[in-house]
């Protein structure tokens, strides 16, 4: 019996940090550590970039987006590689797509929440920079590549 509550007292500072390691968690904790840069585009910028394009189905698209985040460093930080990987071997993401070439892994995830909306999580790691972006909001996963297509309209 004592055996099994030192076990449990063991484990229990386990059980609350899986816990945290959801999307809306992992953000928060590195988004505002100086190790990281970090880039946030929010509804209003989607806004914007919509009016840059007259493709009506990435209007929809940009539309349907309620952000995109980036958090990134060139300095290896184990807990970072660790709590991005453990948020997405979450049974609930799927993994989209995945490329191993020139030393840099990139995978690709998608989680359907309850809501009607996807994250869509990319983890792109090598030994000079590890990055993490994740795309929130109601969308077709085939079209986010698209996003890139986006050019400024010059006057």
């Amino acid at each position: 019996m004592k055996r099994l509550l030192l076990l449990i007292i063991l484990l229990l500072p386990l059980v609350g940090a899986a816990q945290q390691l959801n999307y809306s968690g992992f953000f928060d904790r590195y988004e505002n550590d100086k190790e990281f840069r970090t880039v946030v585009l929010g509804r209003k910028m989607m806004e914007m970039m919509s009016e840059q394009t007259s493709d009506r189905e990435m209007r929809r698209t940009l539309a349907g987006i309620e952000h995109i985040k980036v958090i990134s460093t060139s300095t290896y930080n184990e807990s970072f590689v660790a709590d991005a990987r453990a948020v997405t071997s979450s049974s609930s993401y799927k993994l989209v797509s995945s490329v191993s070439e020139g030393g840099r892994e990139v995978s690709f995830y998608v989680l359907n929440t309850r809501e009607g909306k996807n994250r869509l999580l990319m983890l792109s790691f090598s030994d000079e920079e590890w990055v993490v972006m994740g795309i929130y909001g109601q969308f077709d996963v085939r079209n986010i590549s698209r996003l890139t297509q986006i050019h400024p309209k010059t006057k």
